[in-house]
Formats: C-alpha cells, structure tokens, sequence
C-alpha cells in the first residue's frame, strides 16, 4: 500500500475513533511533562496571542476558558515528524478569569505527542495537555492525531 492509501487509512481511523468516548490526559505540573525526557530535549511553548481565547463565568469561584488553535508540539523526537491535524481546541475550569492574566495563562498551555521511542511509520496517538495547577481540561478537539515519522533524520 503507498503513503496516500496509508494515509487516508490513519484519516479514516482517526474519524471511526473521535466518536468513542476517550479523554486527553491534563497534567497539573511541569514536572511530570520533564520526567520523560531524553537530555538536552526542550519543549518549545506557545506564544502569546498566537491562539483564539474565550472566557466565560461560571460563578464567582469558577471560569471557563476555551483556547483555539493550539500547535501540537512534538517531543523527543529526531526524525522528520508531520502531524494531522496540527491544532487543538480545549476548553478548561479554573480559577476566576482574570483578563491581566490572559496571555500569561496561554504561555503555561501546551498540548504534545511524545514519539519517545517511535521507529518511522504511523500512529494514531491522543496528545497530552499541560495545564497550569488549578486548572482542569473539560474538552479537546480533536481527540486523536495521525503521526507520521518520516525514515531519515
């Protein structure tokens, strides 16, 4: 089978597997996101005003946040890497929302696949969400990328 019938066929698993019921991870710290990686790595975050954001009040302890179009990144990975879709939308609970914060809170988000490991082919793989503490993830869109790791380095 070539790339475009492979390709198609991760288009076509990933469509079959957004309808179940499967959750991204959120993680409360940094500290867990650098517990798995390789030395020397680094995980590029987000900038600034790069992403759509909306807030809404719940109640007086409570907001609701949705960012858009956040860049997949990909992590510990020396390999030529393409990942579909590449944003992701989400949508957190967390503290009030405080508009002086606003680009702060962004640069704390990061979403990303771990190809840790991986030899050259494709996979379908939910990314990981990196929360601030106090923040929880209530929504992702999507929930499954296509990954594709190309042979060479």
């Amino acid at each position: 089978m070539g790339f475009s019938g492979r390709f198609l066929g991760g288009i076509i698993l990933i469509l079959l597997l957004q309808s179940g019921t499967g959750r991204l991870m959120a993680m409360d710290e940094t500290a867990a996101l650098l517990t798995d990686a390789a030395p020397g790595t680094e995980m590029v975050m987000p900038k600034a005003g790069a992403h759509l954001f909306e807030a809404s009040s719940l109640d007086q302890g409570i907001s609701k946040q949705r960012f858009k179009n956040l860049e997949i990144q990909i992590y510990n990975n020396s390999r030529k890497t393409l990942v579909h879709p590449r944003t992701i939308a989400i949508t957190i609970l967390g503290p009030p929302f405080d508009p002086g914060r606003a680009a702060a809170l962004e640069n704390e988000i990061a979403a990303y696949i771990n190809v840790a490991g991986f030899s050259p082919g494709f996979y379908v793989r939910p990314a990981k969400v990196l929360l601030p503490k106090g923040y929880v993830l209530v929504d992702a869109n999507p929930e499954l990328f296509v990954v594709e790791i190309k042979g060479g380095r």
